[in-house]
């Protein structure tokens, strides 16, 4: 079983007042500036004083229980979809209330078939599923009832996209994490790409990352009698968030963070001092973008052999304005849950909207029949509560940001 060694970060106390001013660049742009070597004040956050809260119980039947690492949903206005699993192969589809529809799964070894999804998403205009086959260096297009439509082997080999997004009628857009084990680091120095839905081919949006830093702060093969593994600590970190049409970029070891929209890049805060003024490098690790907020932590990216995801687990979770360019932390609480129980940030790490402003969270059945029993519930939440059984499925809380 994974464990994870919690340890807490001291952090050197300074004066944090202006946190935009104008930063000089080819678009003159007003950037909002984050210090990483700032403690920023603490805000108790209601998530409905920020944001339009739905409650949306996924209906749980013979055909439509979900694994428990579906987390990648992807939302419509008339659509909640989410695979199954890297190895299980299933594309859910309920309709935006919660209803479930249909499944289709197209996971096997002939042409028209993967063999695992390790990353998906969904063109609810065109009605095509995009699913992206790490091991076979494919990605599959099928209608929204499963049906094949054509596939694409990829030109590049050293690549792997977790990260892969509807980026427009024409095209995806991926970010490439792969990691070459022998080097111990990422090799792609162009890592955004657009790729072309019709032939497959792959062009790089113009970002260049001389000095990549990867999610995985350690590697290392094991070796046994007969036989090694690899071993690796993984942060839960992206560089690629969808709001609506645009993209944030948010690369580890470049200081800007950029939007992407329309073909076009344009920078919307910076990182100060910079990522590798500081050994190991410091980084800011954004989990959400909407019009209003940037969500995000700031990381160490080092090893720790007694607590290896402590450097991410213990970061706080930080918020910047952007009408104001203040920077606070949240403590983020859902009332109708309980004031007194901290709940995360709907953010949309790895999943995606079909409109702009939103975040996802989920409660488990299990959770809510507790806190209902406990008398912790109240308003919908309490009359979801009173309706379900323990095996349920999860209940999407997403909200869509002011």
């Amino acid at each position: 079983m994974d464990k994870i060694y919690l340890w807490f970060l001291l952090l050197i106390s300074c004066s944090c007042s202006h946190t935009k001013e104008k930063v000089s660049n080819d678009m003159d742009s007003s950037l909002c500036i984050i210090d990483v070597t700032c403690e920023y004040p603490v805000e108790k956050v209601n998530i409905h004083d920020v944001a339009d809260v739905e409650y949306v119980p996924l209906e749980t039947t013979r055909n439509s229980l979900l694994a428990s690492d579906c987390s990648a949903f992807r939302i419509s206005d008339d659509y909640i979809t989410v695979a199954s699993g890297v190895d299980n192969g299933n594309i859910f589809f309920f309709n935006r209330k919660g209803r479930y529809l249909w499944t289709f799964n197209r996971r096997g070894g002939s042409a028209e078939e993967y063999s695992s999804i390790t990353a998906w998403d969904a063109d609810f205009g065109m009605q095509e599923i995009y699913i992206y086959d790490s091991f076979r260096k494919k990605i599959y297009i099928y209608s929204f009832d499963g049906r094949y439509k054509r596939s694409h082997a990829l030109p590049m080999k050293d690549c792997t996209f977790i990260d892969l997004y509807n980026y427009d009628k024409d095209y995806l857009i991926g970010y490439n994490r792969f990691y070459d084990f022998r080097k111990k680091k990422k090799v792609d120095t162009h890592p955004y790409y657009l790729i072309d839905k019709q032939s497959g081919e792959m062009s790089s949006i113009g970002i260049v990352v001389d000095k990549p830093i990867s999610e995985k702060v350690h590697t290392e093969i094991v070796k046994f009698p007969g036989g090694a593994y690899k071993d690796q600590v993984l942060f839960l970190i992206t560089a690629l968030i969808k709001n609506g049409d645009a993209f944030l970029i948010a690369d580890y070891a470049l200081d800007t963070i950029y939007s992407y929209r329309h073909h076009k890049l344009v920078p919307i805060a910076v990182q100060t001092p910079s990522v590798y003024a500081s050994d190991p490098p410091v980084i800011v690790a954004c989990e959400l973008y909407t019009d209003s907020y940037l969500h995000f932590r700031i990381i160490p990216m080092y090893y720790n052999p007694s607590a290896p995801m402590s450097p991410m687990a213990d970061a706080p979770e930080l918020v910047l304005n952007r009408h104001t360019g203040k920077i606070a932390e949240w403590k983020m609480y859902d009332y109708n849950y309980s004031s007194d129980i901290e709940r995360p940030v709907p953010t949309m790490i790895l999943q995606s909207a079909d409109r702009e402003n939103y975040g996802i969270s989920m409660f488990t059945a299990e959770r809510l029949i507790e806190q209902y029993q406990a008398g912790g519930l109240k308003g919908e939440l309490k009359d979801i509560a009173s309706r379900l059984s323990i095996d349920d499925n999860d209940i999407l809380m997403i909200c869509k940001y002011k």
